[in-house]
């Protein structure tokens, strides 16, 4: 099953984020996505493309728990002008509460070895 997920939120004050995926549900316990991220802050933009691997644990028929690996090509593109690109290994934890068959959240702490760790809140539609 395609699936497609977007997160919009301004992280902390001074700092907008955006991150778009799609992939594909195997089954109810792997999936798979390709996303972008892109940060935007006083000091510059990070761009960021991953490639995810996802495993799913449900605890009941609407919460799930999960963790997923990604590789990922960062770009820095600071105020200074210098760009930095960066490949990333990152990992995350969380769970996710299914709304209906097409509609969920989710909530999930993840950390890259460059970056620091941060807390995401998000939205996925199936289609």
């Amino acid at each position: 099953m395609p699936v497609f997920a977007q997160e919009i939120a301004p992280a902390r004050k001074g700092v907008y984020s955006e991150t778009d995926a799609t992939g594909y549900q195997f089954n109810h316990h792997l999936n798979a996505e390709l996303g972008s991220r892109q940060t935007v802050n006083e000091h510059g933009k990070i761009d960021r493309m991953s490639l995810t691997l996802k495993g799913r644990y449900p605890i009941t028929e609407k919460v799930d728990l999960y963790g997923r690996a990604s590789y990922d090509h960062i770009v820095y593109l600071p105020e200074t002008g210098r760009k930095k690109t960066v490949n990333d290994a990152e990992a995350a934890v969380g769970a996710s509460y299914s709304i209906n068959r097409k509609a969920g959240v989710h909530l999930e702490t993840q950390r890259a070895k460059d970056l620091p760790a941060n807390v995401n809140v998000g939205a996925a539609l199936s289609f």
